[in-house]
């Protein structure tokens, strides 16, 4: 049957699926907005549902019809994937080929070449790719990565997680809060204090982001919704929220006007190496985390 419906279609709909929003999704998509709206338009007819939920601009939601239909999509586009791998890999004369995803919070984002040599010295094809936040456990189960290093928590599905570092969490806050000057903080002391709001992944990825549940019931005001790393600090500076981040991350932030203290009873952070359960074990996949655990110790 011609439906019509082409892969551009289904990147375009995947990626503002991931990032909640037209424009974020076409700067990552690399086109103009108007052109992805008209292509996101296109597909809804062709499909002959409506996918997207545009009521709130500022953060777009999937309707029941657009859940369905993402979850095919992101097979579909899996399937290309592993076609196109297997027939390079007949050009490369039988090489094997490692994809590996992550997202700009991670510490693979600033040193993808220390993990990559590692690989590459087993005669293995590296490839990266960059995710939206919360979603590396979906790009995984669906084939678009081999492996990610990911910080927990995940929706660990169908898939095999390996914890390799823990570490404590701190508040990031702006510099002229009246907390900014603390040595250390609790969640008592900071109760009150609006958290923004990471968007993307599961309910518990984005509540473990905003420091719940807590032992005394507390919820945060809201505080924005925020869509990566550095939206999230531009947010946090502007004084609208604070945010919690992973204490290596603390040394590589740069700018002014952010705070950042200890908490001392907020639960600590884990990073892991995450591949599939239900296929084949990712080649290279030990020289993988072993290079990710030294990464992470001398980050």
């Amino acid at each position: 049957m011609d439906h019509g419906i082409e892969l551009r279609h289904l990147h375009s709909f995947v990626a503002v699926a991931e990032r909640g929003h037209f424009g974020r999704a076409a700067e990552a998509l690399f086109i103009a907005q108007p052109s992805l709206s008209y292509t996101i338009r296109q597909l809804e007819q062709r499909v002959g549902s409506l996918l997207i939920d545009r009521s709130d601009r500022r953060h777009l939601v999937l309707t029941e019809a657009g859940e369905t239909f993402l979850a095919h999509a992101r097979e579909v586009l899996a399937s290309v994937d592993v076609a196109l791998a297997a027939t390079r890999a007949v050009e490369r004369g039988g090489r094997r080929e490692l994809r590996i995803g992550y997202n700009d919070g991670e510490p693979l984002a600033r040193r993808p070449g220390v993990l990559g040599a590692a690989v590459r010295a087993l005669q293995i094809d590296v490839t990266f790719r960059r995710l939206a936040w919360g979603t590396e456990g979906e790009a995984v189960r669906a084939g678009e990565v081999d492996l990610v290093l990911a910080r927990l928590p995940i929706d660990a599905r169908g898939l095999n997680v390996e914890v390799i570092h823990t570490e404590p969490r701190s508040i990031c806050l702006p510099a002229d809060h009246r907390l900014a000057k603390a040595r250390t903080l609790t969640l008592k002391r900071i109760r009150g204090v609006p958290i923004v709001r990471p968007a993307g992944g599961t309910r518990e990825w984005s509540d473990f982001w905003r420091g719940l549940p807590r032992p005394d019931g507390h919820v945060p005001p809201d505080g924005p919704v925020t869509y990566g790393p550095e939206d999230t600090f531009d947010t946090v500076a502007t004084g609208a929220a604070a945010c919690f981040v992973p204490g290596s991350m603390v040394p590589t932030v740069t700018g002014a006007g952010l705070a950042f203290i200890s908490v001392t009873d907020l639960a600590p952070v884990e990073t892991a190496v995450v591949w599939s359960s239900r296929r084949r074990r990712p080649p290279g996949l030990d020289a993988f985390t072993a290079a990710a655990r030294r990464l992470i110790e001398t980050t």
